[in-house]
């Protein structure tokens, strides 16, 4: 039987996998997984193992021993096995998951794509530049103008005070 520490490292070790690019991998994995099951499903008029299910029941609950102690420590060790069992589906699925994500990445059509976006992102740099360039100059036209009106406006007030001086005379 599987002791507790034991039990607590499988678990903890199971968590770690849950971390960086193999969640994603899984689940990718998975759906492959699925799309191949579904192509390979077949109809079946009649399915014995969901019929015989109820006996298999009562069976395996007559094979469990009688003592709590011996139960406890099947029990235990069934779920240290079924972690183990989920922890290498998941890293089967994981790595299937990671051989059609690149499968995909190296597909000439994902390329197309990858191409399209980095012309497209240049195309939106470049209009961005030539954007603020323009703005750049309208805004130094626009001051260039509004200091060219205020000396003109100066020039006015000083020599339509002089005219009115000369004309007062």
């Amino acid at each position: 039987m599987a002791s507790t520490a034991e039990i607590r490292k499988t678990y903890t070790d199971f968590a770690k996998t849950l971390t960086g690019p193999k969640p994603f991998y899984a689940v990718a994995g998975v759906g492959d997984l699925a799309v191949e099951k579904v192509k390979n499903l077949r109809p079946t008029a009649e399915d014995k193992s969901v019929k015989d299910l109820p006996k298999q029941l009562t069976d395996k609950i007559s094979d469990l021993p009688k003592e709590a102690r011996k139960v406890a420590d099947k029990l235990t060790d069934r779920v240290d096995t079924q972690v183990k069992a989920a922890d290498e589906r998941y890293e089967k699925l994981a790595k299937r998951g990671e051989t059609i994500v690149k499968r995909v990445r190296t597909q000439k059509s994902t390329k197309d794509l990858v191409e399209q976006a980095k012309s497209t992102i240049n195309r939106a740099r470049n209009v961005r530049g030539t954007a603020t360039e323009g703005a750049k100059k309208t805004t130094t036209a626009a001051k260039s103008t509004v200091t060219a009106a205020r000396k003109t406006t100066t020039r006015a007030r000083s020599a339509a005070t002089d005219a009115g001086t000369k004309v007062g005379d």
